[in-house]
């Protein structure tokens, strides 16, 4: 039995007529005598009696019109409820990006949004696959390219720049006079991520360099760069919030940059919790690149 039937039923019901029950429903009649007949033929015995100008219910009816108020209040409740909860700013809201933006920029900043807003949550899902939001694995994501396909809108955060960045106490090298950077020991992204523009710059430069250590995770690559176990290149906004790490060649990454996006489902881009979440990624993203 379908609840539009029952709306049906109800509005000839309390308008003694399927024209009135179109005009209430916005319906044409055609629909709501075709709805009607089908209901009836569905439950196997008539709800009203046809008589010249209107329908008059049967015993039946009367005797299945307080169950079907009771439907109606039901659907109404749930239909207030999930606009309540879509029109407050609560809940989980999951964000997927990369594991060091996130440590970096936004975690630090969660306390502010969190006790604005007390019965938000914040979930990141720790992943670089483009296809998490089409799958719904995450609500909001974080990414280094636009979407392609799929029903979803992005804004461009601007651009991160890079450097070559050693730390201050790796032995063997004078910041204020590095070795050029085919003589560097390297520490780079794993093949896996050698879509990345910084990946693909170093491989160009230092093509014959000697290569210490591969990951795909930044943070592995950071602590790696700070323990002096070779040079890498880093996002700058990045690098800046580590004191013992110093940039090298400035000049050699000066015209390098990655755009990052932010990107959601359309359906739920302006709802409000999805909506807190946006501008508050969407500005401490923007503000850590604003300092390149």
């Amino acid at each position: 039995m379908k609840w539009d039937d029952i709306q049906v039923f109800l509005a000839v019901f309390h308008a003694g007529s399927t024209a009135g029950a179109a005009r209430e429903l916005g319906l044409n009649q055609s629909t709501v005598s075709r709805r009607l007949t089908a209901l009836e033929t569905e439950l196997g015995f008539r709800l009203f009696d046809r008589i010249p100008g209107g329908l008059v219910p049967t015993t039946s009816a009367l005797d299945a019109l307080a169950s079907a108020e009771a439907m109606r209040s039901a659907a109404n409740r749930l239909t207030a409820e999930l606009q309540d909860r879509d029109q407050r700013v609560a809940g989980t809201v999951r964000v997927a990006m990369f594991t060091q933006l996130a440590r970096a920029f936004i975690v630090p900043r969660l306390p502010e949004l969190l006790t604005a807003h007390p019965g938000l949550r914040i979930e990141f899902v720790e992943s670089t696959l483009v296809s998490d939001l089409a799958r719904r694995e995450a609500d909001l994501a974080v990414r280094l390219v636009p979407p392609q396909s799929g029903d979803l809108v992005y804004k461009r955060l601007g651009s991160f720049g890079f450097g070559v960045y050693v730390s201050k106490h790796a032995s063997g090298i004078d910041p204020d006079r590095p070795p050029p950077l085919d003589a560097l020991r390297w520490i780079r992204w794993d093949e896996s991520m050698s879509f990345l523009p910084e990946s693909q710059w170093q491989r160009q430069v230092a093509p014959s360099a000697e290569v210490v250590l591969t990951s795909m995770d930044q943070g592995t690559i950071l602590t790696a760069v700070e323990a002096g176990l070779g040079a890498a290149v880093l996002a700058i906004p990045l690098a800046e919030r580590h004191p013992d790490l110093v940039e090298i060649h400035p000049e050699s990454a000066a015209d390098l940059s990655q755009p990052v996006y932010l990107v959601a489902h359309r359906a739920l881009r302006h709802l409000p919790r999805y909506d807190v979440a946006w501008r508050f990624i969407a500005k401490l993203l923007a503000e850590a690149a604003g300092k390149v």
